[in-house]
């Protein structure tokens, strides 16, 4: 078994699995229709279009929140919250909490799993 996700053999096996399930909800009674139909649920490329894989760079990081400490910026006792202290934020995150900090209104607008909830928790 591997620990990676391998895009295009998942895509087959989802399109097998949306196959299978067409042919037991649509089975056709008459065995010529059945097997006619079969074969076309087979035979077809139009059922699914993929993998669309994209790349993503990582995100930029910055300061880790012990950093921030340090530097006065977070409060002291920010380390007893639960946040892992040494782990470096993504530079949006580090940002907004120095805007924060300075009084300015916060728009993060960046990609799915990047953290934009801390950004908004952590000041």
């Amino acid at each position: 078994m591997t620990d990676r996700l391998d895009p295009l053999e998942a895509s087959r096996q989802i399109e097998n699995s949306y196959k299978r399930y067409l042919k037991t909800l649509l089975s056709p009674r008459d065995g010529k229709l059945a097997e006619a139909f079969d074969a076309e649920i087979d035979a077809t490329n139009m059922l699914t279009k993929g993998p669309i894989l994209e790349l993503t760079p990582p995100y930029e990081t910055g300061s880790t929140p012990r950093q921030l400490i340090e530097e006065g910026v977070l409060h002291s006792d920010f380390g007893q919250l639960g946040f892992p202290v040494d782990q470096p934020l993504y530079i949006h995150q580090e940002t907004s909490i120095r805007k924060f900090l300075d009084g300015r209104n916060l728009v993060v607008s960046t990609g799915t799993g990047s953290g934009k909830t801390e950004s908004f928790l952590m000041p």
